[in-house]
């Protein structure tokens, strides 16, 4: 058969609500979701999804766990060595996808400033993240950068 082959994805973490608008909205992918309880690294509920992940044996991986939560679990699908494929550190992408939540004004998104549009649209959610947790994933980044 010439037609290329469909490629499997994983949706790591978006309530399955959302992932049912997004089956609904892209009926020609398939899709399979990973519920992701709240979990912090090394817990029995983080190891239960990085399992529950690399079950899935997609070609691209969605992780849609927060920041910096995805690109620590990220980084634990690589070193483990069972997912294959890719992974993307997705984010909120599949609320702004399903229509969940709305995109920043352009103005924002043409400045790469769509971070700080949240940032003010929800301070008391975001401000740890964006202030104190992110800046650690560039240290995280720049010891595993080779590997």
């Amino acid at each position: 058969d010439s037609r290329a082959r469909k490629l499997k994805i994983a949706a790591v973490g978006p309530s399955p609500a959302h992932f049912r608008l997004l089956c609904q909205k892209f009926p020609e992918l398939d899709l399979h979701l990973v519920e992701a309880p709240f979990m912090t690294r090394g817990s029995a509920e983080w190891e239960a999804t990085l399992r529950a992940t690399e079950a899935v044996q997609a070609d691209l991986t969605l992780l849609c766990i927060s920041f910096p939560k995805q690109e620590l679990f990220a980084l634990d699908l690589k070193t483990r060595g069972h997912a294959r494929g890719r992974a993307i550190c997705a984010g909120a992408s599949i609320d702004f996808l399903t229509g969940q939540q709305k995109r920043a004004p352009d103005i924002f998104r043409k400045t790469s400033t769509e971070w700080l549009y949240r940032l003010m649209s929800q301070p008391g959610r975001l401000w740890k993240r964006y202030l104190v947790d992110g800046p650690r994933i560039f240290a995280i980044y720049l010891r595993h950068r080779d590997g």
